[in-house]
């Protein structure tokens, strides 16, 4: 330190030649620090643009590198200035207390930077991925994993900022895990006087003629399973509740399946004299 002071004799003073180093020294790390980080984003940034398979960890690691540079630099920078580096020694020298303050008050930093490497690593989701939580109504898009949060856009554009430890904790339903096919679910009422062997026909054909619908052997899938299932789940009052169940080429497909499904189910039971209650 002192021989990089050396070079900085701006004026005859000695103490303002060494402010003046000190201040141009933190100026120097700290663009260099800046300089590092973009650099390393604009690598990430590269990679990624030329990669087309899942890059959520390597995504996550440029994130995690980019805070170290910039921790780095910050604590570089700092331990140029004397009197900080008194301050650090005598927070070292107590470091016994410090280490428990800190500790307790960066835990869930911590928890939080842990949970998004093993999100990254093992991968129970991934960017672009839809999902939803057990017990709750939160659901939507990955659109990104940051060393704190999990970012999710929902069908109305809007972020929901989750933290990765609760991420790590949850129960998610990933709907873009595993076989491509899904199986849409939905329940509609009908008269009780209504013919559900009508009903069932006229939705059975409407489901398999639909663009969304899946050909392939749903046997595979789950032996026993049907294409297309419509089945009585209850009868209260002057309404009959049936399930319909349609198997379809991918969770993309679901809403617009469900829409175009009912539109055209309403039209075909009003001819057939069915109401939808």
């Amino acid at each position: 330190m002192e021989n990089v002071l050396e070079w900085f004799e701006f004026t005859e003073n000695p103490a303002v030649n060494r402010v003046i180093g000190i201040t141009l020294t933190v100026i120097v790390i700290l663009i260099m620090t800046f300089v590092a980080a973009r650099i390393i984003k604009f690598v990430i940034h590269k990679k990624v643009k030329r990669s087309e398979g899942d890059m959520t960890a390597l995504i996550f690691i440029g994130k995690f590198l980019v805070g170290l540079a910039y921790f780095v630099g910050l604590m570089t920078a700092i331990h140029q200035i004397p009197p900080l580096q008194g301050m650090t020694t005598s927070l070292l020298a107590g470091s016994g207390v410090m280490a428990l303050i800190i500790g307790f008050a960066s835990q869930q930093t911590v928890a939080n930077m842990i949970s998004g490497f093993m999100i990254s690593v093992l991968k129970p989701f991934k960017l672009g991925d839809k999902i939803s939580f057990v017990g709750d109504d939160v659901k939507g898009i990955v659109e990104d994993i940051t060393l704190r949060h999990t970012v999710i856009r929902t069908r109305e554009n809007k972020r929901i900022i989750v933290p990765n430890q609760n991420m790590n904790t949850a129960i998610i339903v990933n709907a873009d895990c595993g076989s491509a096919p899904v199986c849409l679910t939905m329940e509609l009422g009908v008269d009780n006087d209504a013919d559900i062997l009508v009903a069932t026909e006229i939705v059975t054909k409407l489901a398999r003629a639909h663009p969304s619908f899946y050909t392939g052997d749903v046997d595979e899938i789950i032996p026993g399973a049907e294409p297309v299932a419509v089945d009585l789940i209850g009868v209260d009052g002057g309404k009959s509740t049936l399930q319909i169940s349609v198997w379809v080429n991918g969770s993309d497909a679901t809403y617009g399946t469900r829409c175009d499904l009912l539109m055209e189910i309403k039209g075909a039971f009003g001819e057939e004299g069915i109401g939808i209650k």
